[in-house]
């Protein structure tokens, strides 16, 4: 029989630290980000739709089905981003 070759201590293991702190920031932004536009729905929709307005150029306009239906949309944001917050303590909790 052939003897495998072991060693005595096993190769160290790279902590998945940083990875549980990186999905955990993106959580953290995505929650923000969903938190600030909810609130903009329902809260201010003129601001918004300035925003919009003034952000043409860069991205697409938001669809006026969004600002027709803004409260529903708004606090499914705000849902979503708790949900995300909640992620985030999830992770950060367990680490």
């Amino acid at each position: 029989m052939k003897k495998r070759p072991y060693t005595d201590s096993p190769k160290p293991r790279p902590s998945p630290r940083g990875a549980r702190e990186a999905g955990m920031s993106f959580f953290i932004a995505v929650g923000v980000v969903a938190l600030t536009v909810g609130s903009l729905f329902i809260l201010a929709p003129e601001t918004l739709r300035k925003l919009n307005e003034a952000g043409t150029r860069i991205a697409a306009d938001l669809d006026s089905t969004a600002f027709s239906h803004r409260i529903g949309v708004g606090l499914s944001l705000v849902i979503s981003s708790l949900l995300f917050f909640f992620v985030a303590w999830y992770i950060a909790l367990r680490g």
